[in-house]
């Protein structure tokens, strides 16, 4: 080890730390270590004397005041310094001979301070938080750079250096084009870019080195070329438009050629887009013509303003895909400003920060820059513009718009605004929903609004604007409530829980079962929130959705041991203590997820085609009004938790905040429950919705307080409106007074009936009172006679009658002169005897609707109620056509059972019809019913047919195949389409075709059957049929089938067949019957041998014969040059729907395929078998 010199020893004495790493040269110090000290200025200033001399620093895990001390070090050639949470590299004196820096693992972020470094040959960055490293750019040689796990995402600056070695793993490089050229001129002759979300090219590329990079960009230089011709091609002909999507481009600077294309008025750079059809009322996806390998343009170049025709610009990136987001890095449009004729621009899906039209752009009249990084917008110069869609960016400050009046959309879903004052004007004039994509309106949908808040949003345009006009110019509050919801199976916990969130000092002690539902009011921090506790049985689900508005948090809880679909039996205690039994059915997790994902997701706008609803949903932009917790109760140990893939599950249930387990009888994790509550208040902007005047405020403590207004716990509208007159005498209209009613339905203070006539100020009372009639209904099968209800003393009897029938709870039924009142949950599980045997007839469903999961007793109360008045009734029995899961509709002589499958774990939900006497009309017209009953509660269901009744499948598939592939595999099962054409939107497809022959002529018709495959592949022809008569036989009822559902008779004549009196008789007979019956059949006479084939009666020679009058089949040499002309023209005649007549089909049809014109001109003229050569 060298001895220290006094220079050393001094230092160490500044430092107060012993020095073991050094190294002297000539008595000098020439490397030092300086590990887990301070460097303040004082002591770096007193050492700086004794380390002018100093070649190589190394400084680790120091804590360093300021880098200025470098200044002084002018004989420095390496410096390291890591892991010392170093910010900011402050150098100034550009003298200095480092030729290796090493600022490893700290938290640099701006690297400009690199162009003091004239001599850098090793730079070493890593572990930083670096994005933009431009200032590289101004290098020409490195012998290695690295910079690995950054935030870099372009390298654009590294493109003309020449670096031995290059390290730029795990960061956010997706492009690596910029470096094509040096890899190929070995200018970088080593890369290491691993753990990058590469697309250019893909990892797999990268990771077999640099030749099999270079041999990918020449793959895709090759496609340039291809563009390159493109372009020629359009510059030749002067297109208009050119589509270079799918081109696998980066970078237009490749292309220089595009910015000559003077004519050019339609520019397509994206993969994919969606444009809206005005006709269908739709969005629809576009796609590029071309399939090579996706765009990623980094910059459109100001070359682009040569284009002055250009009208339309399509330059967006890509959708979601695998949930993943495919990004363009467009971040410069200012190139827009001199795109003079510009009419349409897309450029969504970039990483655009502002967007501001600068001149006068007077033709522009619809933008997309959706899903970018944009937080300011100017568009006052563009005075025509008419559609705007801006989601997904950070717009907050809505006074842009304020002189756009020309616009007629405007898409500002999932953004963060928060005030609707500055667009009142365009409120008006085009409405606003809580919606996303809309064409003809203000889509809003997921943005923290406080004036007004969204739940204002969901009750139109109207109310927007009163509310905002009532906020202006006078004291406003934010509100303070919100409502907790408990959901899930029964004894899972629930009231347990909202006990102990009361601060209970009771809440382990056994308590009464829940009838319907329980409502706490808890004071939580500075907030109250009405805690709604539903019952776990089966009848109180989906009940919840009446008390659901925004400013809702959801807590689904739930335990291993009822995690299942089962019945379960219970000994529980009613309100009076006494001890009952019951039974509930339990249902999994996901049935309740499923319930609360249906009831808080946003409304979204129908008008997207199929095609369009998956790209959607994939980058969604799916928004929920609400957040849920998901609580596993009653884990003790760890053998009672059941783990969940929480990734997996949460792709499908976005509103899921987070996962915990508890065991509240045991205190376990009650804390972390506590902290989760908070957070979900906090994080999520609970409270952001409804800024209202101050009076709002003031009428609702009043309730909240007395639950009542002169002793009365249900009002009429104009009750109602007197109490609101105590606190507020300016109030004139009814909407005004509308409009605080459901403000105080939204914070979960009151009810409001469908029609807004009647007001529940109370609902412990209306839930008491519920109970009353609920408690008995078990006993009397779900069936109350009114006079049996008015025994039971309700309270307010009439509302809450009312409220019983207005969410569909029960629906009236009169027998005798008499109300009875059903309830469907409660009727009996199985069908009466009368049912049962109508079933043994073996009848099968007709159609079924189909869902996806579970179905939710909603949609069941809404079918009873809607069809109440059609159910079947007897005196004699008058529960005997209707039961828990389903029901007998009639009218007149129709009759039709609907039957509700709710789906288990193993089996999806459904709805089957069926037809026991009934026109398909009625049949049909229940299903369109249930169907709209279906999406107007926004479920998605699917409308399933089968043959048998046995094995359904989705109509949608068969519409999708028609006319496409004759066979369909589903489910491990292959059926015929041509089984389901009475299904087809187009009627004109999948023909059936009818074969005579004679049995003589059996190998002539094997080859027509042979090429009739080809029009079966083609989805022309679902099947065929041939019969072999003989003389004396009989037209039996088999054969009359076949012929009756036959489209086409193709009758194969020859000598064999015209001698045949009983194929005259029967099929030639019976296809001229059939013709006269149905213009629509069509005959085909194809001739196989020469013969005479015209006769007085049903003569055949009306019909033009095929291949060719003048040449029957056999008189081709070659067979199969026959055969294809009469496939082809069969083709025609079932595409075009034509019945082919006389001579002029084979030289005057232009229907006729040019190949096939050439045949017959070639018959014609003799050059066909030995008269050609």
């Amino acid at each position: 080890m060298q001895n220290k010199t006094p220079e050393l020893i001094e230092i160490e004495k500044i430092f107060e730390i012993e020095i073991n790493d050094f190294s002297i040269e000539n008595n000098n110090i020439e490397c030092i270590t300086f590990e887990n000290i301070k460097f303040d200025n004082q002591k770096i200033n007193h050492s700086i004397k004794y380390l002018l001399s100093l070649k190589r620093l190394f400084i680790y895990n120091c804590e360093i005041e300021t880098t200025f001390f470098i200044n002084n070090l002018l004989s420095l050639e390496e410096l390291t310094i890591s892991n010392s949470d170093l910010k900011n590299f402050e150098i100034n004196n550009l003298d200095n001979k480092i030729t290796l820096l090493s600022l490893s693992d700290n938290q640099i972020s701006e690297i400009s301070f690199l162009s003091n470094f004239k001599n850098l040959k090793n730079l070493s960055l890593d572990n930083n938080r670096i994005t933009d490293i431009s200032p590289l750019k101004n290098f020409k040689m490195f012998e290695e750079i690295s910079l690995k796990n950054n935030q870099i995402e372009d390298i654009i600056p590294l493109n003309n250096l020449e670096i031995d070695e290059l390290f730029i793993s795990e960061n956010n490089i997706m492009d690596l084009t910029p470096l094509y050229h040096s890899l190929k001129n070995k200018k970088i002759k080593f890369i290491n870019a691993f753990e990058n979300p590469l697309v250019y090219p893909p990892e797999e590329v990268v990771i077999r080195g640099e030749e099999n990079m270079i041999k990918w960009f020449e793959m895709i230089s090759g496609n340039i070329k291809v563009c390159k011709q493109k372009i020629e091609s359009a510059k030749t002909s002067k297109e208009k438009k050119i589509d270079l999507g799918m081109m696998g481009l980066t970078d237009l600077s490749l292309i220089p050629e595009l910015f000559e294309l003077e004519d050019l008025e339609e520019l397509i750079l994206s993969n994919h887009w969606a444009e809206f059809n005005i006709r269908n009322n739709e969005w629809e996806p576009e796609f590029s013509d071309n399939d090579f390998y996706s765009n990623n343009i980094i910059n459109i170049p100001n070359d682009i303003t040569k284009l002055k025709k250009l009208r339309k610009l399509i330059a967006g990136g890509d959708w979601k895909k695998n949930n993943v987001w495919n990004r363009w890095r467009i971040k410069d449009i200012s190139f827009i400003n001199k795109l003079d004729n510009i009419e349409f621009v897309n450029l969504s899906n970039n990483k655009i920060d502002s967007f501001k039209i600068t001149r006068n752009l007077n033709n522009l009249q619809t933008v997309h820059i959706n899903n970018n990084y944009i937080k300011s917008i100017s568009i006052s110069k563009a005075r025509n513009l008419e559609y705007l869609f801006a989601s997904n960016n950070l717009i907050t400050d809505l006074n842009f718009l304020k002189k756009s009046m020309a616009l007629k959309a405007i898409d500002l879903h999932s953004n963060f605004i928060n005030d609707l004052y500055p667009i009142r004007e365009l409120i008006s004039k085009l409405g606003i929903i809580n919606d996303q994509w809309g064409y003809n309106s203000i889509s809003i949908a997921n943005n923290d609004l406080e004036n007004p808040g969204m739940e204002v949003v969901d009750r139109g345009k109207d109310a927007v604007l009163r509310i905002i006009e009532s906020n202006f110019g006078i004291k406003t509050f934010k509100n303070d409530e919100l409502k907790l919801i408990l959901v899930g199976n029964s004894e899972t916990g629930k009231t347990t829980l909202s006990k102990y969130l009361a601060k209970d000092p009771n809440y382990k002690n056994k308590h009464p079962f829940t009838l319907w539902m329980d409502i706490l009011e808890i004071s939580y921090k500075n907030l109250k929130i009405n805690v709604f506790d539903f019952g776990g049985h089966e009848y109180f689900h989906d009940t919840h959705h009446i008390f659901f508005t925004s400013n809702c948090i959801y807590f689904l809880i739930w335990d291993k041991s009822t995690d299942k679909y089962q019945t379960r039996d219970l000994n529980q205690i009613d309100r009076t203590r006494k001890k009952i039994k019951l039974q509930t059915i339990d249902y999994p997790l996901f049935y309740w997820l499923d319930s609360i994902k249906h009831f808080i997701r946003d409304e979204t706008t129908d008008n997207f085609s199929d095609e369009m609803k998956n790209i959607v949903n994939e980058n969604n932009s799916e928004t929920y009004n609400a957040s849920a917790l998901i609580i596993q109760n009653k884990v003790k140990v760890c053998n009672d938790l059941k783990f969940l893939n929480h990734e997996d599950i949460s792709k499908s249930y976005s509103f899921i905040y987070d996962y915990i387990t508890i065991d509240l009888h045991n205190d376990k994790n009650l804390e972390l429950l506590n902290d989760r509550f908070d957070e979900m208040i906090q994080n999520l902007g609970i409270l952001s919705g409804g800024k209202y005047p101050l009076y709002y405020k003031k009428i609702k403590e009043n309730i909240s307080q007395n639950k009542s207004y002169l002793n009365k716990k249900v009002l009429s509208f104009n009750e109602f409106k007197r109490l609101c007159q105590t606190f507020n005498r300016r109030l004139t209209t009814d909407v005004e007074y509308l409009d605080i009613a459901y403000f105080l339905e939204n914070i979960g203070l009151i009810l409001i009936s469908k029609d807004e006539k009647t007001l529940y100020l109370d609902l412990n009372f209306v839930s008491s009172q519920i109970v009353k009639i609920y408690d008995s209904l078990e006993k009397t099968n779900g069936i109350l006679k009114e006079r049996e209800i008015k025994q039971k003393n309700i309270d307010e009897y009439v509302s809450i009658l009312k409220l019983i029938l207005d969410f569909n709870l029960a629906f009236e039924i009169t027998t005798n002169k008499e109300k009875n009142y059903i309830f469907p949950l409660f009727l009996p599980e199985n069908p009466s005897k009368i049912v049962d045997l109508l079933f043994q007839k073996n009848l099968k469903p007709y159609k079924r609707i189909q869902y996806e999961g579970f179905m939710h007793k909603g949609i069941i109360l809404h079918i009873f109620s809607e069809y109440s008045n059609k159910i079947v009734n007897e005196e004699v029995d008058k529960n005997t056509y209707y039961w828990k899961n389903g029901l007998i509709v009639k009218e007149g002589n129709n009759l039709v059972l609907i039957k509700f499958f709710e789906g288990n774990e193993s089996q999806d939900a459904h709805i089957d019809l069926y037809n026991f006497s009934s026109n398909e009309d009625f049949i049909e017209k229940i299903k369109e019913k249930i169907i709209k009953i279906n999406k107007e509660k926004k479920y998605n269901v699917e409308e399933y047919v089968s043959k048998d009744g046995d094995n359904f499948i989705p109509l949608k598939l068969i519409n999708d195949n028609e006319g496409i592939n004759s066979t369909i595999f589903y489910k491990g099962i292959y059926y015929k389409l041509y089984d389901f054409k009475k299904y087809f939107k187009n009627k004109n497809i999948m023909k059936k075709i009818f074969i005579s022959y004679s049995k003589d002529d059996l190998t002539l018709v094997n080859e027509f059957i042979d090429h009739l495959s080809a029009l079966k592949r083609d989805g022309l022809v679902g099947s065929w049929y041939c019969t072999e008569l003989l003389a004396g036989g009989y037209w039996d009822k088999d054969i009359q089938k076949h012929f009756d559902e036959s489209d086409i008779i193709c009758i194969m004549i020859s000598p064999n067949l015209m001698k045949t009196d009983y194929i005259h008789k029967y099929e030639i007979t019976k296809a001229f019957e059939k013709l006269k019956e149905n213009e629509n059949f069509k005959i085909v006479p194809i001739i196989l041998n020469y013969c005479r084939w015209t006769t007085k009666n049903n003569n055949l020679s009306q019909f033009t014969a095929l291949p060719y009058t003048a040449k029957p089949v056999n008189d081709f040499k070659d067979r199969n040059m026959a055969w294809f002309i009469i496939i082809e023209c069969m083709r025609i005649m079932i595409e075009k729907q034509v019945q082919p007549k006389g001579e002029d089909w084979y030289s005057n049809n232009d229907l006729l395929p040019k190949d096939i014109r050439k045949i017959y001109e070639r018959i014609v003229n003799g050059l066909i078998d030995n008269n050609s050569i």
